[in-house]
């Protein structure tokens, strides 16, 4: 085994690790990057379309060219686009602007979809013009990537990640440092009263004054190590960092696992946008896990080293709606999941339960093991979700029919290493789970034959309901009720559920824009009329959002946040008492009205 010094340890650790957090920083830059090239790419095709439906079908069908040259310039001025080309029914030109278009053959924008113009990329977009269903000509635009914002955004995240490194190495090194210092010193002064042999050559009955100093030192030197006992744990927490960057890489690949199959259907589901959305989410939620690598406290390093702790600190937990995290986690998963059937069975007395978890740490445990009834069907099959109470508490049971296990890894099952039927799985998913529960009093139990499946069986203690997160939605009678959403569909969706109320003195107003939505929510407020505002957290406006928007008009109290990722939003509701839905519930939710 080859020797090392302390320092010169510390030095290879803190270059391993920064290297790794330069790494990740550049691969989620990239991603960003990515992401937001392809937003900005349908954002401008969608912006193609709606010109294409309402502004030139007409105009073509009719004939002239006037109306299509103005609208061509238009579009050319507002930065957006560089190149448009307007086509009749017969494919023969008849409007084309920009800056010099001239260098581009009409003729050959048929068989392109990008073309390279002064050295710089160019997407070509092609949109079809109908009037009344009837071919009337073909609208061709043309914009360049969006390169340099890319690149801003993969260089900002890159250097975030650049100074999270330094920071780390700084530490591992200072930590080395603290270390080696006093065991240096010590051994640079025994060596320096050892070797002038000071006790030969005394007299008897003289008193050794070196040995008193002697002495002294050596017992004010172990009173001093038994001060600086913390700074030598400390070296003894690497075992710890270990474990914290395995269960962050875990988590993170789960997540981006997510992400990265959303991403590749989003041509053909427009609620993929919303499952990355939250996919990114949860990675900025096990980021936070990162700086515990640099900054563990005596509690973990007690851990590690055997040490009974003298202060117990709990994790913060909450009360929490149990169906609208499940609901959460299981849409997410079936919309990138095509060939799996996912069911539910919940009992009439279960569907309002309330736990005591801590909500963004339990949503990713429970996202690890559906994930895991996931990953053991090999092609298609059911994952079945049932939910049903008993006295003072409720159950969970998430049953798939899947490969199951054999015994011998059942009865192991929990234990840090232990995973089956995965090339590189670490266990860490499930032995998360076992370690959590145990800290927060709730039961786990797998049960699971071999070629036929596996039922995992969660037991919650009952606790009182939360009114963060509600389980139903009361409404005053007479009242207006405020729908605030970007997306025709949930409005849809609403007025489906609104009509099982069947009560008439109830008014309902759907709004996309939140200015009209402000215009009628200040009328009510000026007329003290009593009403209930719905609103969408994502409403694809850089202006505000559903928390601006309410925090902005005082909408607190008459309104409940609906959003497809509580988690991102989670602090900023608690901070405002803001209660938030859950858009999984949204179909499902029990609505009333109150007098």
């Amino acid at each position: 085994m080859n020797e090392t010094s302390i320092v010169d340890y510390a030095q290879q650790t803190a270059n391993k690790l920064a290297l790794r957090f330069r790494a990740i920083g550049l691969f989620i830059g990239l991603i960003l990057a990515i992401v937001y090239s392809v937003y900005h790419h349908f954002s401008v095709a969608d912006t193609v379309l709606n010109v294409a439906k309402t502004n030139l079908a007409q105009s073509i069908q009719i004939g002239g060219t006037y109306y299509q040259a103005r609208l061509a310039n238009s579009m050319i001025k507002t930065d957006v686009f560089e190149h448009v080309w307007i086509f009749d029914s017969s494919n023969e030109l008849i409007i084309r602007e920009g800056n010099r278009i001239n260098n581009i053959k009409p003729s050959s924008l048929w068989e392109r979809k990008f073309y390279v113009k002064d050295f710089w990329p160019y997407t070509l977009i092609r949109s079809k013009i109908s009037y009344h269903g009837e071919h009337t000509g073909t609208l061709f635009v043309a914009y360049k990537l969006p390169l340099i914002r890319s690149f801003i955004i993969l260089s900002l995240i890159t250097t975030i990640f650049l100074m999270l490194s330094y920071y780390i190495k700084t530490r591992v090194l200072n930590m080395g440092q603290n270390i080696a210092s006093p065991v240096f010193a010590f051994m640079t002064t025994l060596e320096e009263s050892l070797k002038d042999n000071k006790f030969a050559n005394k007299k008897k009955g003289r008193s050794f004054e070196e040995l008193v100093k002697f002495e002294t030192w050596l017992r004010d030197f172990f009173v001093q190590a038994k001060k600086s006992e913390k700074v030598a744990r400390k070296a003894l927490a690497d075992a710890q960092t270990a474990k914290i960057a395995s269960q962050v890489r875990h988590d993170i690949q789960g997540a981006l696992m997510i992400a990265n199959s959303a991403l590749n259907n989003i041509n053909e589901h427009k609620d993929e946008v919303r499952i990355l959305r939250a996919s990114l989410d949860r990675v900025k939620s096990t980021m936070q896990d990162i700086p515990k690598i640099a900054n563990l406290d005596d509690d973990d390093i007690d851990s590690i080293i055997g040490r009974p702790k003298k202060v117990f600190r709990k994790e913060s937990l909450e009360s929490c709606h149990l169906l609208s995290i499940v609901t959460q986690v299981v849409s997410d998963l079936s919309l990138t999941n095509n060939k799996i059937n996912f069911s539910y069975d919940i009992s009439d007395d279960a569907d309002k339960s309330y736990i005591k978890v801590n909500y963004k740490r339990f949503e990713r445990i429970l996202l690890n093991l559906y994930k895991n009834s996931v990953e053991s069907i090999l092609d298609e099959g059911t994952i079945s979700t049932r939910i049903y109470s008993d006295n003072d508490f409720v159950t969970l049971e998430i049953e798939d029919n899947g490969k199951g296990m054999p015994k011998h890894v059942l009865e192991k099952l929990g234990q840090k290493g232990i995973s089956y039927g995965k090339e590189d799985g670490t266990g860490l998913g499930v032995y998360d789970a076992f370690e959590q529960f145990s800290k927060w009093n709730i039961g786990i139990k797998y049960e699971t034959t071999e070629d036929s499946g596996t039922i995992v069986k969660i037991k919650f203690e009952l606790v009182e309901e939360n009114p963060l997160f509600p389980a139903e939605i009361l409404i005053p009678e007479k009242s207006t009720v405020i729908v605030l959403d970007d997306d025709p569909s949930v409005h849809e969706s609403w007025k489906q559920r609104f009509k099982t109320l069947r009560d008439d003195s109830v008014t309902y107003k759907y709004f996309n824009h939140p200015d009209m939505a402000k215009k009628e929510l200040r009328s009510l407020l000026d007329n003290n009329k009593e009403f209930l505002f719905l609103g969408d957290y994502d409403l694809r406006n850089d202006k505000t959002d559903g928390i601006r928007f309410i925090k902005e008009n005082n909408l607190m109290g008459y309104s409940i946040l609906v959003t497809s990722s509580i988690d991102s939003v989670l602090d900023d509701c608690r901070k405002n008492n803001i209660p938030v839905i859950s858009k999984s519930i949204q179909s499902s939710i029990d609505v009333y009205t109150v007098s």
